[in-house]
């Protein structure tokens, strides 16, 4: 076979769109997993820290951790209902309010 033979390969413009789903899979398992370890992870090396600071008990300040995960727990499928509504920039409005407006 010559390269006489063989077809000519399709234009740029014929080439089917990419997918960039499984691109996108991992790019957010990424951000998850730093997120999740500097925000969890690192919070450990955190606590006595904060404990001699605040005077408060290690098991007080231990439990912020916790507490968050429960609180994205519960509330989780009910945002997520909302978003799936099509609601996403009222949805981040609202989740961006409380810590902007509330002293502290």
């Amino acid at each position: 076979m010559s390269a006489a033979d063989l077809p000519a390969p399709p234009h740029v413009s014929e080439w089917p769109a990419a997918f960039f789903g499984w691109r996108i899979v991992a790019a957010a398992f990424a951000a998850q997993f730093i997120s999740n370890g500097v925000t969890f992870a690192a919070f450990g090396a955190l606590v006595i820290p904060l404990s001699d600071d605040f005077g408060a008990s290690r098991g007080v300040i231990a439990s912020g951790p916790g507490l968050a995960i429960l609180t994205m727990g519960l509330f989780g499928p009910l945002i997520g209902r909302i978003v799936d509504r099509g609601h996403v920039r009222t949805t981040m409005l609202v989740g961006v309010l409380p810590p902007t407006v509330l002293p502290g």
